[in-house]
């Protein structure tokens, strides 16, 4: 005779929602970002002032830089790369966007506030930066280059 099998029923548990970790008091990239992008646009601008230095640049070369400086001036010019911040569940991305696509090119940690380098695409070695600390900030802001080489190169 065949034995009855046990029937039994399945525990049901509730799926759990996962955890949101939110950036601690004090986790505020927008003077660094701002200090990228005004840095890029720095830089974009220096670009076309020595462009025209050179003495025997062709008119239309010459009247190009003119056109971007004064695009420049009137806020109408149009930079090829902009610096932002993506948030994540452990960390934030620093990141610029460009014609050629989005590269990260740091992180700050959620919980901590560190400043890390990126590396390949991951959170990689601390910078020695820390957003949450106004002094830490601030040299970072004051360094901040829009090669984002501060982050891999900190000054005292």
């Amino acid at each position: 005779m065949a034995r009855a099998k046990k029937t039994t029923a399945a525990k049901t548990t509730k799926a759990k929602a996962p955890k949101k970790v939110a950036a601690p008091k004090g986790v505020d990239a927008t003077k660094l970002v701002d200090a990228l992008n005004n840095d890029y646009a720095g830089a974009c601008k220096r670009q076309f002032e020595n462009g025209l230095k050179s003495e025997d640049l062709d008119t239309n070369v010459k009247r190009f830089f003119e056109d971007q400086l004064d695009s420049i001036k009137e806020g109408s010019f149009e930079y090829g790369r902009k610096f932002m911040t993506v948030g994540g569940k452990t960390h934030t991305a620093l990141q610029y966007e460009d014609p050629n696509g989005t590269t990260v090119v740091g992180f700050i940690d959620n919980k901590s506030g560190d400043l890390l380098q990126a590396s390949d695409g991951k959170p990689g070695n601390p910078s020695g930066y820390n957003v949450t600390n106004p002094d830490s900030l601030n040299k970072a802001v004051a360094q901040a280059d829009w090669g984002a080489n501060f982050i891999y190169s900190p000054q005292e």
